[in-house]
């Protein structure tokens, strides 16, 4: 029966850092609405404060490895420090095993 509306799951809410913005945009292309709540952030600070603004807190949080004032794994511990429990991805071009570990 087409003319049944079946209940949608809630998007999935992200937030994607990284300091060349150009690159968070473009993935705002692959994780569209209305499947998923996209944000971005292009620095610490800035993630910071999304994160801790929103009462509805992130799925999951995508990192870049290499960013100019921080480190992603120092941001993974910035985040945890404050009890997000979410989900983290960091991201590089190349990961070395000591950084995959921490």
């Amino acid at each position: 029966m087409l003319d049944r509306v079946l209940p949608m799951d809630p998007a999935l809410k992200i937030l994607a850092v990284d300091d060349p913005r150009s690159v968070t945009l473009s993935m705002g292309f692959v994780f569209a609405k209305p499947r998923y709540e996209f944000t971005c952030a292009d620095s610490r600070m800035d993630a910071l404060a999304k994160i801790e603004a929103d009462s509805d807190p992130y799925d999951v949080i995508i990192v870049d490895q290499e960013m100019r004032c921080l480190t992603g794994v120092e941001l993974v511990r910035e985040i945890r420090k404050r009890g997000i429990s979410a989900k983290v991805i960091v991201v590089a071009g190349v990961l070395p095993s000591e950084i995959r570990r921490a």
